[in-house]
């Protein structure tokens, strides 16, 4: 079983039509769970019917303390409970592919020293965005955190690889 999170912040139409499109993916079993980040009355008062309209966890923040916190509540959710695999899913994305979450796991399952994984992410334009392009700004680059959680060194660790056809490792992803 895998734990989606989905973090809103007054994004309940995103929310809904990502939802329907995670309802649908085939192979493996999912708990969807949405957290408001203290959006709106309005929006999160859609967004809790939402969630129990669908048979989704709903998970309210005591503050919106920005969007890695938001998905961290999300993580421990899923951690407590014992999950395994966590996808953290953005409300404005859609997964057309029905086997996409079972495409996942399968991965992960069959690359045992991987602790984090990404996929393609492609934009309503098609361009893709995933890995991610180093920033040219700097320090944006140096995380390395994918790196680290791998335990290779920086040489064995390309900064970017275009290939988005392929598994590979990198540093960082989007």
């Amino acid at each position: 079983m895998v734990a989606i999170i989905v973090l809103n912040y007054n994004s309940s139409a995103d929310c809904r039509k990502c939802i329907s499109h995670l309802k649908r993916q085939e192979g493996v079993e999912i708990e969807i769970i949405i957290v408001d980040n203290r959006s709106r009355e309005d929006d999160a008062l859609a967004v809790k019917s939402l969630a129990a309209e669908q048979g989704c966890t709903f998970i309210t923040a005591k503050e919106n303390r920005g969007y890695n916190a938001g998905n961290n509540i999300g993580l421990r959710y899923a951690a407590e409970k014992g999950y395994v695999y966590a996808l953290i899913a953005n409300p404005d994305m859609e997964f057309p592919q029905r086997d996409y979450v079972m495409r996942l796991v399968e991965e992960m399952e069959a690359r045992k020293e991987v602790a984090v994984a990404a996929t393609d992410i492609t934009s309503p334009d098609l361009s893709h965005q995933n890995p991610m392009m180093p920033d040219p700004k700097g320090w944006q680059s140096s995380f390395n955190w994918v790196k680290v959680i791998l335990k290779r060194s920086s040489k064995d660790t390309p900064d970017f690889i275009g290939d988005f056809k392929t598994s590979h490792v990198c540093k960082k992803v989007s």
